[in-house]
């Protein structure tokens, strides 16, 4: 390995920072296993870096301003301190090689998304002075990488949970969303692949399996199998170690009747449903090309809920898309006040110049989309605040994740009905056992108090 200019007689110490989603942060955990593998030293202290990588992500606008943002910051330090390189990977260097490195000259190199397990090859080229400013694949060229069980992998999750990505790209046609330009078409990890990771992820300690994808509901279509996420869930149910497997990010028009007989069948599949539905009008639908209206959206809420008894429904929806009237907001509004979500997530629409819903000139301003999605949370509060109080005295199965951000003084953990990082928490106070005996695992806890955004409860098995 070349080391010029570096520590002699050490490795270079490598930071790297993931911004974004947890399909983007599953690829940083890939590059953290390749760079290690090849002989680099992992650091979590960016201040005590050699060199510096940012995976970014680049969906919505406010994605790319963090991603520019945090490229600036470590640009700063680089400048400052001992950080002799800096490599951006991801979505928004993928999307946008060569304004990046034109408009930020620290960027030393650029890792495609094709070349996430070429990214120690790729800084050692760096080090040895070679800078690499943008990654071989141009924009009318479609990514085709993925990775899989044989692919290295350091977990910056708990030990206790994992995500695994079964498949990658996307085929739909929404006018608002960019990832099939960016990631490529749709394509599936075989089930063995997918299987053989589950494996030694839980030999490895996870008990709880997050399986990922930009359509997770479709996968294995395109290798010909049928019903191939209900299948999956059931083999990966029997996992030896695994108690919790979970999905995210379900279509409407492919969660069909065999994934939730799975679900209300088999007691290690959680009954929990993310499908973001993005809105409610019919014509707001048709323009974002998504299938379904008001109704059929009610009917395939009451359908999941019928199927599924106990599930937790989680969705997302878009304000301010172009064209959206008010009447259509208010549609939107009462929809999801009758629904009653278990969990909802509201995101403005940001206007991208190279997705197909792109506008010279939005007609409603920011101001008003921050107005309709706070009106839209305020809905939703009240709704998770009843569904919580509803829990109050009941007991419930829960899985310890550890201390919150917020204080070291308590415990926070799921029931299945919550996924990390978006929705609400259990925080476990009074237990009477000490905390690294409750960490990753899994605790009955009573609730006590109910808040719209966490509950809390304690230990009492």
């Amino acid at each position: 390995m070349t080391t010029d200019g570096f520590r002699r007689g050490a490795p270079p110490r490598v930071g790297l920072v993931s911004l974004g989603c947890a399909k983007n942060l599953l690829d940083s955990e890939v590059m953290a296993g390749v760079l290690a593998r090849g002989g680099f030293e992992m650091t979590t202290e960016p201040e005590s870096a050699d060199a510096l990588i940012v995976n970014t992500c680049g969906f919505i606008g406010p994605a790319k301003e963090e991603g520019v943002n945090t490229i600036l910051d470590l640009a700063r330090l680089k400048r400052s301190g001992r950080c002799r390189r800096l490599v951006v990977a991801g979505c928004l260097a993928q999307r946008h090689a060569a304004e990046l490195a034109d408009a930020i000259p620290e960027i030393d190199a650029v890792v495609g998304l094709d070349e996430v397990e070429r990214v120690a090859e790729i800084l050692e080229g760096s080090l040895g002075g070679a800078a690499r400013r943008t990654p071989p694949l141009t924009a009318d060229q479609s990514v085709t990488w993925l990775y899989d069980h044989t692919s290295p992998r350091i977990r910056s999750t708990p030990p206790h949970t994992a995500y695994i990505k079964v498949a990658e790209g996307c085929d739909y046609p929404c006018t608002f969303c960019v990832i099939p330009q960016i990631r490529g078409r749709f394509r599936s990890r075989t089930p063995d692949s997918v299987l053989a990771e589950a494996e030694d992820l839980a030999s490895d300690g996870a008990r709880e399996l997050i399986l990922v994808a930009q359509d997770t509901t479709a996968y294995g279509a395109d290798l010909g199998i049928r019903h191939g996420l209900a299948t999956l869930l059931r083999q990966l149910a029997g996992v030896t170690g695994v108690e919790w497997v979970r999905f995210l990010y379900a279509y409407p028009t492919t969660l069909d009747c065999e994934i939730l007989a799975a679900l209300a069948e088999v007691p290690e599949l959680c009954r929990y449903v993310d499908i973001p539905l993005q809105h409610a009008s019919r014509r707001v639908l048709s323009a974002m090309r998504r299938p379904g209206n008001r109704a059929s959206n009610e009917r395939l809420v009451a359908r999941i809920r019928e199927a599924v008894p106990g599930v937790a429904v989680r969705s997302t929806f878009i304000v301010g898309f172009p064209g959206e009237e008010e009447q259509d907001f208010e549609e939107l509004a009462g929809f999801v006040e009758e629904t009653q979500f278990d969990a909802m997530g509201a995101f403005l629409y940001s206007n991208e110049d190279s997705a197909a819903s792109f506008v010279p000139e939005e007609r409603i301003s920011e101001a008003e989309k921050e107005s309709r999605r706070a009106r839209l949370m305020e809905i939703q509060q009240a709704i998770s605040l009843r569904r919580h109080r509803a829990l109050v005295g009941r007991d419930v199965r829960v899985l310890v994740d550890g201390a919150p951000e917020e204080s070291d003084l308590l415990l926070a953990g799921r029931t299945e009905g919550q996924a990390p990082d978006v929705d609400a928490r259990v925080l476990l106070v009074d237990a009477d056992r000490p905390p690294e005996e409750l960490v990753g695992r899994f605790v009955t806890a009573r609730i006590t108090e109910a808040h719209p955004e966490d509950l809390v409860g304690r230990v009492v098995g």
